[in-house]
């Protein structure tokens, strides 16, 4: 069997859908995931917006990208286990940008759907009213999501987000698709972290 992880996109977007019932939808995804070739099933998720570690017989993850695909009708960003770790392991090594009053940097990262080619070349750091972004590889784009934090009324700075007006993680993926073109979904660091935790404990 083989290890991957998998990102779906439009799965439970904050404020645009109701978030699926995972312990409702899994075993239904993976019925239709142990029917046809090559066979595969999810294994452990984290959180409500389509983030799976998925077991297969299969080597190749747009091969399993499309079996998900199938199985739920959502595209879907899937990466082998080296390829997850070695994003989280340089997440973990960047540094923020510098601090600016009002707001905060909250980590992440973009995938991409599917082997589309990318316009330019990854490499250079280049920042939208969204964010800083850092390319990791032609597949994945770390970023440091600019946050709106909420107003205080005393002299402290506010360490709350301000919800209301929150940037969303779809945005993130929207402007890597305007400079490199294809398909991205986007998941902040701690959604990464977490789903490779779960990964450690999960049993094919």
């Amino acid at each position: 069997m083989n290890r991957f992880f998998a990102f779906g996109r439009h799965i439970g977007d904050i404020g645009k859908r109701t978030h699926p019932k995972m312990a409702v939808w899994l075993p239904t995804l993976n019925a239709r995931l142990s029917h046809g070739a090559p066979a595969a099933r999810i294994v452990a998720w984290f959180d409500k917006s389509g983030n799976f570690v998925v077991d297969a017989e299969h080597d190749d993850p747009l091969v399993i990208a499309e079996r998900l695909r199938e199985a739920s009708e959502r595209p879907f960003a899937v990466l082998p286990v080296a390829e997850l770790h070695e994003c989280i392991s340089r997440l973990d090594a960047s540094k923020p940008p510098d601090t600016e009053r009002g707001f905060r940097w909250t980590l992440g990262a973009s995938f991409r759907i599917g082997r589309c080619p990318l316009r330019t070349a990854p490499g250079k750091q280049w920042m939208t009213k969204n964010g800083h972004f850092f390319p990791l590889t032609q597949g994945m784009v770390g970023v440091w999501k600019q946050d709106r934090l909420a107003h205080s009324a005393c002299s402290e700075p506010s360490r709350t987000l301000e919800w209301k007006h929150r940037g969303p993680w779809g945005a993130v993926g929207r402007d890597i698709a305007t400079k490199f073109g294809g398909t991205w979904t986007s998941r902040s660091g701690k959604t990464i972290s977490g789903l490779a935790r779960r990964a450690a404990g999960a049993v094919s």
